[in-house]
């Protein structure tokens, strides 16, 4: 049952003005998280010093809740991706790289029905750039049980964290795990039967291009486009494909909120969103491209 403390808590939360009041009392009391240390390098643009603004802001705003949310979700849960494309891939000891929304299975829902169809094609290659802690190149290894995964990450942690999911989920001798990807990748590993997934904060501008790596216009791309980062990247990355492929634009919207355990559901409204919406940890809404044989354009609204 719950304490007097807690239902006070819960009511307050329920009510945006009474949480405002709580984080900065609590800030009051507590003294403020630090900001994190940002890297600088030479000629950074300026937006990008606003983008690195924003990302230790939203840190510092939002870290508190997405940890609590956590550890609500290991008190309340078993450590496996409840719903989605994904369901049932086991996650203990990674939870520190997962967002709550993975958990749930409502991680980049506009993706869902790509992922599914991409399942259906039944791939027997998979080409993950930026594969971070595995989310998806574990989840497609167990959805795609011919495939292998090619899953490739600048980051060691990141690398680490993958090798660990595959392992716990048995897909491990399935999902191949390097560091940097360069380009002249694609000319030994995609072919026809290929799908290319690739998040890499902008590098997709150098990394998908058919006239350094001819190998890519006989594979299948689902691309996250970072426009923020560097400018006209969805435009210069699509039309390098528009001949060749069929390209579908997806942006990234407001949802409804997904049927939710009853723990999440007795909460307040923030909290709700920091574990649902990936939309509370980006920069503004995020496009992807879906792009497959083809030469048709697809403009989808979310």
């Amino acid at each position: 049952m719950a304490t007097p403390r807690e239902l006070l808590a819960r009511f307050s939360e329920r009510n945006f003005l009474f949480y405002a009041f709580g984080a900065y009392f609590r800030e009051r009391l507590r003294g403020r998280d630090p900001l994190p240390i940002l890297p600088e390098f030479e000629g950074k643009s300026e937006y990008l010093k606003d983008y690195a603004k924003w990302q230790a802001l939203r840190s510092r705003l939002l870290r508190k809740d997405e940890l609590r949310m956590k550890r609500l979700f290991r008190a309340n849960s078993e450590p496996v991706v409840a719903k989605g494309p994904f369901a049932g891939t086991r996650f203990a000891g990674c939870e520190e790289e997962f967002y709550v929304s993975m958990m749930l299975g409502y991680y980049e829902p506009e993706l869902h029905p790509f992922i599914e169809a991409a399942v259906s094609r039944g791939y027997s290659n998979v080409i993950n750039i930026g594969c971070a802690a595995g989310y998806y190149a574990v989840g497609l290894a167990r959805r795609l049980p011919s495939a292998t995964i090619h899953a490739f990450d600048i980051n060691e942690r990141a690398r680490s964290a993958c090798q660990r999911l595959a392992r716990q989920n048995g897909v491990e001798d399935r999902v191949r795990i390097q560091g940097q990807f360069h380009g002249p990748e694609f000319e030994e590993l995609a072919t026809e039967d290929t799908l290319v997934l690739c998040d890499i904060e902008g590098g997709e501008y150098d990394v998908l291009d058919p006239t350094k790596h001819p190998a890519l216009l006989k594979a299948d791309a689902i691309v996250e486009l970072h426009g923020f980062l560097v400018a006209n990247v969805a435009e210069a990355v699509t039309a390098r494909f528009e001949t060749s492929h069929t390209i579908t634009r997806v942006r990234e919207g407001d949802h409804p909120m997904p049927d939710l355990p009853p723990w999440l559901m007795a909460l307040g409204g923030v909290e709700r969103f920091v574990a649902c919406h990936t939309s509370g940890q980006r920069w503004g809404g995020m496009p992807w491209a879906v792009m497959i044989a083809g030469h048709d354009v697809d403009e989808r609204e979310p």
